[in-house]
């Protein structure tokens, strides 16, 4: 949530003349974070620590994609976002699987303190290779809408997240209209301010605001099925959970693979069919698990995998790219900060959504954990999520090929 708050803040910061130190910065308060982690006495300590790595991730986070667009050439752009998607999918997949074997060796402490020899190197190296941008007069920078965004996507996120869990209760109610009424808020003061923290004028574009919602259905499409296949692959196939995770790890590998050849033949050829691929494909995945069963055995649940790696190869970078592309010139920045937060929402809004549809399809009088689910009710809501899938990808093929490349 932490990160999600803070990365629109960070990215308009860094958009001002303060690029290279926003991300240097973000290093160091990361490390302090991970060492506060690695030798915390106490669970509150802990938390504290993962604060202040939360702060750190938002500022590096925010970076990352800006140094694509200020410091790279425009023929280069999906090339540097597809190199950003590849090396998060093989760290996503990684990551997990190497604190898993270091908690088992060595100790869950270890985990953390990995991260200071790493932090250090990536700074040192940060620091010789981006370039140090002239010092120029930034505009004020807009402290309330930094504060009203701040409030409404902790409150939304906490709000989505949790709704599957809780239920409609008073909680709940109440983060979501503290929640709508500072979004409602932010947009009156951002559309009225000389110095917005965002130019909400660029989403009367309609280019923007269609490839802007095609790259948050493929978020929201990756992290639906993140959330639900090793649901399947537990109680419906009887996977350990090592199993799991190995079965797991073909995706990231397909897309590692595509990634970078995609982004840089999407940088000479054009990005949008790259984009319909990938929605073609999540459609050949959904209408696969409307109907897969464990008796099917593993090759369909194999081929979808690679499948799901082939997309998220594909439009990871011309996806992103496009956002940046259709923004107006002054506004690039705004659209690398935008993409990267559309990862995010996208994200948080399909894991919330997928386990709330299949919630409500498999639970009784009560809300029932999906190991001691019946094969047949497990299956029944696995089915029934996966027409979300299903809709979002065909939204993400018409968006996509409605919005012609921008030359």
């Amino acid at each position: 949530m932490l990160v999600a708050g803070l990365i629109l803040i960070f990215g308009k910061l860094a958009d001002s003349a303060r690029l290279k130190k926003i991300f240097l910065f973000g290093f160091l308060i990361f490390i302090i974070g991970s060492a506060g982690c690695g030798f915390a006495p106490s669970f509150a300590f802990l938390l504290g620590s993962r604060v202040i790595q939360g702060i750190g991730a938002a500022m590096i986070i925010a970076c990352a994609p800006l140094i694509c667009v200020k410091f790279l050439p425009e023929n280069m752009l999906g090339l540097s976002f597809a190199v950003l998607t590849a090396a998060g999918s093989v760290g996503f997949a990684a990551g997990p699987a190497v604190g898993g074997l270091i908690t088992e060796l060595i100790s869950w402490h270890w985990v953390f303190l990995l991260n200071i020899p790493v932090g250090l190197a990536a700074f040192l190296f940060a620091s010789k290779i981006i370039p140090d941008v002239p010092k120029t007069s930034a505009p004020p920078f807009d402290l309330k809408g930094a504060v009203l965004i701040f409030i409404a996507v902790i409150f939304g996120i906490f709000t989505i997240e949790r709704l599957p869990h809780m239920g409609l209760n008073l909680v709940i109610c109440e983060t979501a209209v503290l929640a709508v009424f500072s979004l409602t808020l932010f947009v009156l003061h951002e559309l009225k301010t000389e110095n917005p923290l965002i130019n909400l004028r660029v989403f009367t574009i309609p280019q923007v605001v269609c490839v802007y919602l095609a790259f948050f259905l493929v978020q929201f499409c990756i992290a639906g099925m993140l959330y639900l296949l090793p649901f399947y692959m537990n109680a419906g196939l009887s996977f350990a959970p090592l199993a799991t995770g190995l079965f797991m790890f073909i995706t990231p590998v397909f897309a590692g693979l595509v990634g970078i050849p995609c982004g840089k033949l999407s940088d000479k050829h054009g990005r949008r069919w790259f984009v319909v691929g990938a929605g073609v494909l999540f459609l050949i995945q959904a209408v696969v698990y409307l109907t897969i069963n464990p008796e099917y055995g593993l090759i369909p649940l194999a081929v979808c995998m690679a499948l799901w790696g082939l997309a998220i190869g594909m439009s990871g970078g011309a996806g992103g790219s496009r956002i940046v592309d259709w923004m107006p010139e002054s506004e690039k920045g705004l659209g690398s900060t935008l993409m990267i937060t559309c990862q995010y929402f996208g994200s948080v809004l399909g894991t919330a959504l997928f386990a709330g549809v299949f919630t409500t399809l498999t639970r009784g009088e009560t809300v029932v954990p999906f190991e001691y689910l019946s094969t047949d009710v497990f299956l029944t809501g696995f089915h029934g999520t996966m027409l979300l899938l299903l809709f979002g990808a065909l939204i993400i093929v018409i968006l996509s090929v409605v919005v012609k490349d921008r030359q």
